[in-house]
């Protein structure tokens, strides 16, 4: 059991060491293909890290930081646009439906479950794992470029970047019960999503079945999201430098 520092008072310790909120894994991995600097990796997992520590994003001061923000967000755009991840997430859900898994949660353990899964996928690729770690060692010198609300969230991202480093990449593998805890953990006091102990167990009865079908797609999935980003910056590039008839 993890000691909780006393500026984490008041934040589920435990749940932030399990990374149940986000799937900070997959920004890093992606935004590695873009750039591998351990500053725009780190910037493309902050949003999530803040969202882990329940509070609003840093302002970066250095532009590889900024950057990853940015990529964070449009790898977020074109994902949930691709149309496997769409399929994924449509079949998920009715077959959550159909193993009577409530409406709530079966849309938020399709969307989630499956975005875990494909963590777990890219968590075997070498180069992933290494820029991951590689980027949050170096969160502890990055943070002098980041401007947190306050005090406690800069405190918060210190402890919670070096607590993930020291568990590596063992928090991203595809057991289908360990992500069934992270997703219930994640969506706990959520009235509409918080699946109880019976849908749970369907969750992750499902979660085995989807697993494979993550793994077999996910070569597709990741295709259309190089493509999608691609488009994106070239759109991006036009609207700076138009061109003239």
């Amino acid at each position: 059991m993890p000691v909780r520092s006393n500026h984490l008072r008041g934040h589920n310790a435990t749940a932030l060491l399990q990374g149940d909120r986000v799937n900070y894994f997959g920004h890093a991995a992606i935004a590695s293909e873009r750039r591998r600097d351990a500053d725009f990796v780190l910037g493309a997992m902050l949003p999530d890290f803040a969202a882990m520590l329940r509070t609003v994003c840093p302002d970066a001061a250095s532009e590889p930081l900024r950057a990853g923000l940015s990529f964070h967000h449009d790898t977020d755009a074109v994902f949930h646009d691709c149309p496997t991840f769409g399929a994924l997430n449509l079949t998920g859900l009715r077959e959550l439906r159909a193993g009577g898994v409530g409406r709530g949660p079966a849309r938020a353990a399709a969307h989630l479950g499956t975005e875990l899964l494909l963590d777990a996928v890219l968590a075997d690729q070498d180069a992933y794992r290494r820029c991951y770690l590689a980027a949050l060692e170096h969160a502890r010198d990055a943070a002098r470029e980041l401007s947190w609300r306050d005090t406690r969230a800069a405190e918060g991202f210190l402890w919670l970047t070096a607590r993930l480093h020291g568990r590596g990449v063992s928090l991203h593998e595809g057991d289908p019960e360990r992500i069934a805890q992270r997703l219930a953990r994640a969506l706990e006091g959520r009235p509409r999503l918080e699946p109880n102990p019976t849908e749970l167990a369907a969750i992750t009865r499902w979660l085995d079945q989807q697993r494979p079908r993550v793994v077999r797609a996910a070569e597709s999935l990741l295709t259309e999201l190089r493509h999608g980003l691609a488009l994106r910056e070239q759109e991006r590039a036009r609207d700076f430098f138009p061109t003239h008839g």
